[in-house]
């Protein structure tokens, strides 16, 4: 099973504190796969509590940071809406909306301008930021170097790119929830238990620029049916009258909250929601550097552990069949029109071979490389096709492997052997080996052929 972002984070804590401090001793067991072993090397070592609780300790100090951070927000917002409608028993409506709104729609739209506009590969100046004042935090709470150093990568993993600018939305607009929450509960709690008149009046501004501006701001809300005032309604606020009907009042109130809802707590949580939802998937898409000297050291570790008790590559071949007639013939008895190709072959071999037969051997495989080569000349010739093996090296499982995936359906295929001069013996002694391969692979019996070379020949 693979690892979660979760576990992806605290085996990375756990190499900072391996790194940087040898405090941490876990004795390694054996696992069936290298993310196993990472699994079980962080349980081990939250057994120990002073090490659980440097794994936990980050994330913890954060929440208690960001629940304190929201509840003075929320604090802040009701004082700023009392502060707002104290006094008289006149309140200028859209006066009120630019003190609870205005510095929300602010920071709301530098907020897009970061996050979508000016966008760069550096972290953005809220990263630039929280990143000191978070790190001075966490080097004051903690006591012990190791979870300062398990601390400090956790957040290094939360604030770097890309998910960093996710995050950081997610702290913004968490604490700007909590103020207009705390205004929208306050300007509620107001509205039920005191009596306003509501008023509105420009110097510079004309009757119709309000009209359209309240008629814009009440569309979402009247989609709703959510009550907000008429033409008639604002008009009559502008006047001033000295005694407004409950049903004027009414619909400013409600305008109140609906601006308060509509413009302020609805997008802010809209835009927590999408920034929590990409956080998660860019932390999802975390993952750890094997090829750091670190994980490489592990995973030496891990390999020894892993070959024990089991085997992974059983010998799945049966009894040895009979073996066919060990009858040596040159290279001249291969086919003339045919595809040659060599199956880890030494070097002077290959060289010899290609000089005594009709057609050279177009590739030796040795490794993936060559092996994707090997197969784009099979599929691009119609002719049958030749492998060439060392008879003087048995096969083994590997080989055969290696052969099957050379070997698609539609063709003819031949198994050269072919023995080396000084090695005569055991050229012979392995023949039979390579026959029964031959047997595995459905080559013809007659098209498995031990050779022998020219210059072997004058030996």
């Amino acid at each position: 099973m693979s690892l979660d972002y979760r576990e992806k984070i605290e085996i990375e804590q756990l190499r900072s504190i391996e790194q940087q401090s040898q405090v941490l001793t876990i004795r390694s067991q054996p696992a069936s796969s290298f993310e196993a072993f990472l699994r079980q090397r962080v349980s081990q070592s939250k057994l120990q509590p002073e090490f659980e609780s440097a794994l936990d300790q980050a994330q913890h100090w954060f929440r208690t940071l960001l629940l304190g951070s929201c509840l003075l927000a929320g604090l802040a917002g009701m004082f700023a809406v009392v502060q707002a409608v104290s006094g008289a028993g006149t309140l200028n409506v859209f006066w009120v909306l630019m003190v609870l709104l205005g510095f929300n729609l602010l920071s709301f739209v530098l907020w897009l301008l970061f996050t979508f506009v000016l966008r760069t590969p550096a972290s953005s100046p809220l990263v630039s930021i929280f990143m000191p004042c978070l790190n001075w935090t966490i080097k004051l709470a903690a006591k012990e170097h190791y979870s300062q150093y398990a601390s400090k990568t956790w957040l290094h993993i939360q604030l770097s790119n890309p998910q960093g600018k996710w995050f950081i939305g997610r702290v913004v607009h968490s604490v700007w929830l909590s103020y207009l929450a705390g205004g929208f509960i306050a300007l509620l709690l107001v509205l039920m238990t005191r009596q306003y008149d509501f008023i509105w009046g420009s110097t510079i501004l004309d009757q119709a620029a309000f009209q359209q501006l309240t008629a814009y701001l009440s569309f979402p809300m009247d989609v709703i049916h959510w009550p907000t005032p008429s033409v008639d309604e604002v008009i009559a606020s502008q006047q001033g009258l000295n005694e407004m009907s409950s049903t004027l009042r009414s619909s400013w109130a409600y305008f109140l909250l609906g601006c308060l809802l509509f413009y302020g707590l609805f997008p802010r949580l809209a835009a927590w929601v999408m920034c929590r939802v990409l956080d998660a998937v860019q932390l999802r898409r975390f993952s750890l550097n094997y090829q750091d000297p670190y994980y490489l050291a592990l995973k030496r570790e891990w390999q020894p552990l892993s070959g024990q008790g089991h085997i992974l590559d059983a010998d799945s071949r049966g009894q040895p069949h009979q073996s066919l007639q060990k009858t040596k013939q040159s290279l001249q008895a291969l086919p003339s029109e045919a595809l040659y190709l060599g199956v880890e072959l030494p070097n002077l071999l290959v060289t010899r071979v290609s000089s005594q037969l009709t057609t050279p051997v177009m590739v030796n495989v040795v490794n993936k490389d060559t092996t994707d080569q090997a197969l784009a000349f099979i599929k691009n010739s119609a002719a049958s096709v030749v492998f060439l093996v060392n008879a003087n090296k048995p096969p083994d499982r590997g080989t055969l492997r290696l052969l099957q995936s050379l070997m698609p359906k539609g063709k003819k295929y031949w198994l050269g052997c072919i023995e080396d001069g000084a090695m005569r013996i055991a050229s012979e002694n392995t023949y039979a080996q390579w026959q029964e391969q031959a047997q595995m692979l459905s080559i013809q019996p007659q098209h498995c052929v031990l050779l022998q070379s020219t210059d072997d020949a004058h030996d």
